[in-house]
């Protein structure tokens, strides 16, 4: 049923330190984030979802994608996958629960041949972990990670993007059990 013609890929490499608990197996309006996002993904896209991790055996139910450098943070898992494929790729991480379908096709609905970021942005936040990357992306993601800088916010402003306006609380990012207490506010 797939709308988006690239892959997705599900970024649940993270450490969770702040959390204090692996956010990808976090429930949420009965299933887990892992899950839910897995879902969302393979619901949008025509192409195989993956989850970008650290150990494949934390997601045996799921296709993994390794990351290539476990130390080097969201950038990890975007690295690892332009390291396989030149397709297009729609990332989202497990630790954004409230982004919709519609908010995918938003994104999807702005790509163009100049852009080569699609990127959520809410009135206040600006998220890189939603967003889609075009394979005229990879050799810039190859040329942050051999420089040494690994922020997604340094890649967004070596590339070419476009913002789109997303709703705020759909960027609700789960660092930490604060932010848990609001997601379970919405339930």
């Amino acid at each position: 049923m797939g709308i988006f013609p690239g892959h997705g890929l599900v970024l649940a490499g993270g450490a969770s330190t702040r959390m204090g608990s692996d956010k990808a197996t976090l429930s949420f309006r009965g299933e887990t984030l892992i899950q839910r996002t897995y879902s969302l993904l393979s619901d949008f896209c025509e192409r195989e979802v993956w989850v970008s991790c650290r150990q494949v055996e934390q997601f045996q139910d799921y296709p993994c994608l390794p990351d290539l450098d476990a130390d080097l943070g969201p950038i990890a898992g975007l690295f690892s996958y332009f390291s396989r494929y030149r397709e297009p790729v729609i990332l989202l991480a497990v630790d954004l629960p409230l982004v919709t379908i519609d908010e995918l096709e938003n994104l999807k609905s702005h790509r163009s041949k100049t852009c080569q970021a699609v990127v959520a942005r809410g009135i206040r936040s600006t998220q890189p972990l939603c967003a889609i990357y075009e394979s005229s992306a990879r050799s810039v993601v190859r040329r942050q990670v051999s420089k040494g800088n690994y922020a997604m916010f340094a890649l967004l402003d070596a590339l070419k993007c476009c913002y789109v306006a997303t709703p705020e609380q759909s960027l609700l990012n789960l660092n930490g059990r604060e932010d848990l207490e609001v997601l379970r506010s919405l339930e």
